[in-house]
C-alpha cells in the first residue's frame, strides 16, 4: 500500500511508476540513486518476496496434508515420508501449480495477448486472493468455533471478542 500510495509522489511520478515492472525497486532508485542503499534495499525487498513463496509452498502442503487427514480429500495425499514430511501433498500442489501456470501461459498465446511477465501477475494475484480468502475463513472458523464449542480449551485467549454462550 505504501508502494503504490508514496511511489507515486517521486521522480517518475504515477505514470512512470505504474510503467515500471518493478515499483518499488523505481522507488529506491528516485529516491536513493543508484547506489549501494537502492540495491541493498531493493534486495531486501527481494528477499521477503522469496521467503513469501517459500511459505505458500510450505502452506499448500501443509493445508492438502490437514484436509486429506480431515477426510475431505482422498486420504493417499496424506502420507508422509520417512521424516514426517507430507511429500504427496507438496508434489501434487507443485503439479497442480505448474498446471495453473501453464494453462495461463497457453492462453495468454492463444488469444494473441502475449505471455510477457503475465503469468508471474497472474499466479501473484492468485496468491494473494487465496492467502485474503483464508485469513477470512480462520476469522470466520474461529467465530463458529467461540460461538458452537465455548468449552473447548484453547492455547490462546482473544479478549477482543467476547461472544455470549448460547442460551
Amino acid at each position: 500500500l505504501l508502494t503504490l500510495v508514496l511511489n507515486s509522489g517521486v521522480a517518475p511520478g504515477a505514470a512512470g511508476i505504474g510503467a515500471s515492472g518493478a515499483p518499488l525497486e523505481a522507488g529506491f532508485r528516485a529516491v536513493f540513486g543508484r547506489g549501494v542503499t537502492s540495491r541493498l534495499l531493493s534486495l531486501v525487498a527481494l528477499t521477503g518476496l522469496v521467503a513469501s513463496f517459500h511459505t505458500i509452498i510450505y502452506a499448500y502442503g501443509r493445508v492438502l496434508f490437514a484436509l486429506s487427514r480431515a477426510g475431505y480429500f482422498p486420504r493417499w495425499i496424506s502420507v508422509t515420508g520417512q521424516r514426517q514430511t507430507p511429500w504427496l501433498a507438496l508434489i501434487l500442489g507443485a503439479i497442480i501449480g505448474l498446471g495453473c501456470a501453464a494453462t495461463i501461459f497457453v492462453s495468454k498465446l492463444v488469444s494473441g495477448d502475449g505471455s510477457d511477465g503475465m503469468v508471474g501477475a497472474v499466479l501473484l494475484n492468485m496468491a494473494v486472493f487465496g492467502a485474503v480468502i483464508s485469513y477470512v475463513l480462520v476469522m470466520v472458523s474461529y467465530i463458529v468455533l467461540k460461538i458452537t464449542r465455548p468449552e473447548m480449551s484453547r492455547p490462546y485467549r482473544l479478549s477482543l471478542i467476547h461472544i455470549s454462550e448460547p442460551t
